[in-house]
């Protein structure tokens, strides 16, 4: 297995909650949104809000914080 399908299905994980980890190849880290659980992994590999992120919001109204 590539590490590209391995990444992808990283990306596709989820609970009842949203999205448990996502790996995002650039952009801006989302806030205040729907779709990502309580302790989602975010991390953002380029770009002015590269690194990694904790979601310490709730499921429907996120905000991720470095780690």
């Amino acid at each position: 297995m590539s590490a590209h399908n391995i990444l992808y299905q990283l990306n596709q994980a989820e609970n009842k909650d949203g999205k448990v980890i996502v790996i995002l190849d650039g952009g801006a880290k989302p806030s205040g949104v729907d779709g990502y659980a309580p302790g989602c992994i975010l991390i953002i590999t380029s770009g002015s809000d590269a690194g990694a992120y904790k979601n310490t919001g709730t499921a429907s109204s996120c905000t991720f914080n470095a780690i």
